[in-house]
């Protein structure tokens, strides 16, 4: 092994990774608990998957370097890297076609929980040629759970009009692929959209060409992207825009700078704007710091301008404008209050005039975010760069950390993928929530194209061309393209199914004379409550509702739904048939 890793930082590249994965496996074996049920998202999901995803970076260590000692690759250099770097496309359409088939496939082609839920309910309304859902006023309580009114929703329980708390910029995104039926097929597209451009930004990076094809195999054998690739979440929209904006500044001219700028104004409104904020600082400065800086710096900003004024302060009024419709004097301030939520993870209750709270947010947001941590918190962000590490090449980002030291005193755009990465890191230290549901580390993948870009500056320093420690990286990276790419789909499908298992036994095809309506009890089984998800204007045959206890549910029925029958159950959720066109004489005030 000593000729594989004959020199110092290639012997620390060896036992940080050991290190790394086992403490990645014990760390998840003390999460671990009898009660999931009981335990908050985040860390259930980590004892869930961690100790075969930190396991396995061992095993693919070790099979690279039994490989290379067993010559297999050839003399040292990786041919795949040098080919991919010439001609991209077959791995690229290769890798969209294994995505858009395992959106469908391994993800289920549904939404898994309310975040993700809450900007596909947003596209759908945006596919609709509206900027509302609509619900009946008299079934809001049902139709949305209160642990997501005002904080995954903003919502009048009065009109019954309904929006995502988040910002707009992914729901847009979906939209078009939701109006043609394939919303799977977004995030599959964007994730082969990054390695593209990831490419492409290596060819203008790297003296050496074969760094593209590094790159670009680092990437789509990083399980973080793949996975990400086949959700709903907007992970996928801030990595690859934040990739395509850095693109856009390899050259400022007026055209780039002002498309950069839009690429940005989108970024920010993904879903929320603090990892595009994050990530472009080091960028803002660094064209500050360029001759001319005034007038470049201007068009930049420029670019961001239409889209964050009609984007993201419209969308904050019209959220005031849907709670000020329900609530009286009160309600800018709430509407306010739920678009804070979806940057802090925070609920506020209306405590003020809405103009004054409008004054106010700046300040009452950095106050909110800023938080100094405190240890259990600083043991979640561990766990999170632990996710970091598992959910890559093994031992990629190390490896992106030598680079980043190689480039230490060097004038070089790469070192700004390092302080965005760091800035980022920064960052989420002093914002003080949990991921909860998702895959990999959310708060770092808006930045995660550092990794690859930082990892190649390493892998091809000089001195390093032709060794067997190139060789062994390569081989470890091919087999995890196929082995732990695979390994993260069986837990992530598996992990969905047993979600999807919760539902009691409802029918797939609803006569068009019946309406199925569907009672999920939040508290009975593990995020129950993600199960109440509907289409923005209830135009299926099958409704799910968040049940208020049997007494209120009976009550509810009998005023509007005299018919009903209960035709399943599954511990306390139960599914109940009623005539359609009770349903649709509910419905008629909203549609008309």
């Amino acid at each position: 092994m000593h000729k594989i890793f004959a020199r110092r930082d290639e012997r620390l590249f060896l036992w940080a990774t050991l290190f790394l994965s086992v403490l990645t496996v014990l760390s998840a074996l003390f999460q671990r608990t009898p009660h999931p049920e009981s335990e908050p998202s985040f860390e259930h999901m980590y004892g869930a998957q961690e100790v075969l995803g930190g396991a396995g970076c061992v095993v693919l260590l070790l099979l690279a370097v039994v490989l290379t000692k067993r010559g297999v690759g050839g003399a040292g250099e990786c041919r795949l890297a040098e080919r991919l770097s010439d001609n991209p496309y077959p791995l690229l359409l290769s890798y969209l076609g294994v995505l858009v088939a395992a959106s469908v496939m391994v993800y289920h082609n549904r939404p898994l929980n309310i975040d993700e839920y809450s900007v596909y309910f947003q596209a759908e309304v945006f596919a609709a040629g509206k900027l509302t859902g609509q619900f009946p006023p008299a079934l809001v309580p049902w139709l949305v759970p209160s642990g997501h009114e005002n904080h995954f929703f903003t919502v009048s329980p009065e009109s019954g009009r309904i929006v995502t708390s988040y910002w707009p910029g992914f729901s847009l995104l979906l939209a078009p692929f939701a109006r043609l039926g394939v919303p799977w097929l977004l995030n599959p597209l964007l994730a082969t959209g990054t390695l593209y451009f990831l490419w492409r930004i290596s060819l203008r990076l790297f003296n050496e060409k074969v760094a593209a094809g590094w790159v670009l195999l680092f990437s789509a054998a990083s399980t973080a992207v793949a996975v990400n690739g086949i959700s709903y979440y907007a992970m996928s929209g801030h990595l690859f825009l934040n990739v395509l904006y850095a693109w856009l500044l390899l050259e400022l001219t007026p055209a780039r700078l002002l498309l950069a700028g839009l690429a940005g104004s989108l970024a920010l409104l993904q879903h929320n704007p603090v990892p595009h904020l994050l990530f472009a600082l080091p960028w803002m400065v660094w064209i500050l710091r360029q001759p001319r800086c005034l007038g470049k710096i201007t068009l930049l900003l420029l670019g961001y301008l239409p889209l964050v004024v009609g984007g993201g302060f419209g969308w904050v009024w019209m959220k005031m404008a849907i709670m000020q419709a329900g609530a009286g004097s009160g309600a800018p301030g709430a509407a306010l209050g739920a678009s804070d939520a979806a940057v802090t993870g925070k609920a506020n209750v209306p405590d003020q005039d809405g103009v004054c709270r409008l004054l106010q947010t700046p300040y009452r947001l950095l106050k909110e975010i800023l938080t100094l941590p405190d240890f259990d918190f600083l043991w979640l962000r561990l766990l999170g760069f632990l996710k970091l590490f598992a959910w890559a090449v093994p031992g990629l980002p190390i490896l992106a950390m030598l680079g980043w030291r190689r480039l230490r005193g060097e004038d070089s755009l790469l070192r700004l993928w390092a302080w965005a990465a760091l800035t980022t890191v920064v960052g989420y230290l002093f914002v003080p929530v949990s991921q909860g549901h998702g895959w990999g580390f959310r708060y770092f993948h808006s930045a995660w194209a550092a990794l690859p870009l930082l990892a190649a500056s390493f892998v091809l320093q000089p001195g390093a061309a032709g060794s067997s420690f190139r060789r062994c990286i390569c081989l470890l990276t091919v087999v995890s393209l196929f082995l732990a790419n695979g390994l993260r789909f069986w837990q992530t499908e598996r992990f969905i199914a047993r979600h999807l298992q919760q539902l009691p036994p409802v029918e797939k095809k609803v006569d068009d004379d019946t309406v199925q309506l569907v009672f999920i009890d939040g508290l009975q089984g593990y995020f129950a409550q993600d199960l109440v998800q509907n289409d923005p204007f209830l135009r299926e045959n099958t409704i799910f509702f968040i049940s208020r206890g049997g007494p209120e549910n009976r009550r509810m029925l009998q005023t509007h739904f005299p018919s009903a029958r209960r035709v399943a159950r599954k511990g306390l959720h139960g599914v109940w048939i009623v005539d359609a066109a009770e349903w649709r004489a509910l419905l008629a005030p909203e549609s008309s």
